[in-house]
């Protein structure tokens, strides 16, 4: 069963690199009470396989720019973590701002035109200033 959970081991979505850390660290420390060891080679191979598409270009990256026998758990744990904050404030920048919405009751009590013409530039001020705040 651990050895399932080893193979078909991905990252969920919204899920933070720390928790899949700590679940790739539950299955191969359950794993290895087993007697089926991964090196620590292994280990960083299947997480940088683990990821979503979202991460490609980071993966590429990590595997381009370090030797991955020499990588430790450690540093590849740091470089996500780090990625991952800036993709969280990417996110945050990105989010649509709120409009605010004004609901208004206009009661008329004559007929009078003129009324509901400065009652329309009344709310079309409103508005109109809304959008700059």
């Amino acid at each position: 069963m651990h050895v399932h959970q080893y193979e078909l081991f991905k990252m969920f979505p919204k899920e933070s690199i720390s928790s899949l850390f700590t679940r790739m660290t539950i299955i191969t420390n359950n794993l290895d009470a087993f007697g089926r060891t991964y090196t620590s080679v292994d280990i960083v191979s299947k997480i940088l396989r683990s990821l979503p598409k979202t991460w490609e270009a980071k993966v590429t990256e990590i595997r381009e720019a370090n030797n991955l026998t020499k990588l430790s758990l450690k540093k590849l744990i740091g470089l996500l973590m780090t990625h991952e904050i800036i993709m969280e404030k990417q996110e945050l920048e990105e989010m649509p701002k709120k409009n605010l919405a004004f609901k208004t009751i206009h009661h008329v009590d004559s007929d009078d035109d003129d009324d509901e013409k400065e009652m329309d530039e009344d709310i079309a001020l409103i508005i109109d200033n809304s959008k700059t705040s």
